[in-house]
This record gives C-alpha cells, sequence and structure tokens, in this order.
C-alpha cells in the first residue's frame, strides 16, 4: 500500500540577481506549481492561474532579461591590467 503526501513547498530567492527580473515571481509559479510560498509571501490561486496562462510569455521575457544580465556582466568583468609600463586589457571570457 502506498501512502501520498502533500508537502508544503516554500522557497526564498530573495537576494537571488533573478530576483529583480519583470515577471519573477509569475514565472517561479508557473515552473513549480506544488509551490506554496515564495519569499514568505503565500502564493495566490490567481498568481497559479496567470502563471499558467501566460507561461510562454513570462518565460520568452524572462530568458531576454536573463540574456542582458549575462551581457551586462560581460562588459563590467573587463580588467585593467599594467604590464611593462603598457595597458593591457583582459575580458574575462576569453582569459582561458
Amino acid at each position: 500500500m502506498y501512502f501520498l503526501f502533500s508537502v508544503a513547498i516554500s522557497r526564498y530567492l530573495t537576494g537571488n540577481p533573478c530576483a529583480a527580473f519583470k515577471f519573477y515571481r509569475l514565472y517561479v509559479i508557473g515552473t513549480l506549481p506544488q509551490l506554496e510560498s515564495l519569499d514568505g509571501v503565500a502564493v495566490l490561486h490567481t498568481e497559479r492561474l496567470a502563471a499558467k496562462a501566460n507561461f510562454d510569455y513570462i518565460q520568452s521575457e524572462i530568458l531576454e532579461q536573463e540574456s542582458i544580465s549575462i551581457k551586462q556582466v560581460k562588459m563590467v568583468d573587463v580588467t585593467l591590467h599594467t604590464k611593462d609600463d603598457s595597458l593591457v586589457f583582459r575580458n574575462a571570457q576569453s582569459a582561458n
């Protein structure tokens, strides 16, 4: 005999850079339908409905924001080094 248990799931993503993305909350709710609380706030039935109904759009928006965020990090990740009194710029992406 098998017993099924309902497990309340709560996640805290506050402080994670993705938490600043537009539609972040709906994206997480749509991705984790069993989620009952996110960042200490109960997931509402209306949020579940909105996340499910608009998931494709929400996902595309999140992916676009992620792409922009990655490009910005790469631009900031250019370092300045001094070698033999000449300036050398090195991009961390090509540092391998």
